[in-house]
């Protein structure tokens, strides 16, 4: 399966997703795009999984569902599919890239093995 396939099948997941906490708050679509500043296409769109949703429009809907980010996107997405082709342009929480940390481990390994 190619990263763009996971990529489309991640997008029907989550609007998937999104749909079902929706219709669980008793919303309809209209309601749910007006609570959120969201356009009725736009939100439709994305709950059919033919637009990718951007962070700020994930964050609006969420809060207009009562829920969090992770609550909506947990699972859906494989950790591949969302991670930049060039991992090192990934900067963790301890501000190392994951090549230092890779080399880092590497040199822990090689002088506890010696």
């Amino acid at each position: 399966m190619d990263r763009d396939h996971r990529l489309r099948t991640g997008q029907q997941l989550l609007g998937a997703r999104i749909r079902e906490q929706r219709t669980a708050e008793h919303l309809g679509l209209a309601e749910l795009a007006q609570k959120c500043g969201l356009s009725l296409t736009y939100l439709s769109n994305v709950e059919h999984g033919h637009r990718q949703v951007s962070l700020g429009s994930l964050l609006a809907i969420a809060d207009a569902l009562g829920t969090t980010v992770t609550g909506l996107v947990g699972g859906v997405y494989p950790f591949d599919a969302v991670v930049p082709p060039d991992e090192s342009a990934v900067a963790p929480a301890d501000g190392r890239s994951t090549r230092a940390r890779k080399d880092s481990r590497s040199n822990v390994t090689a002088r506890s093995s010696g």
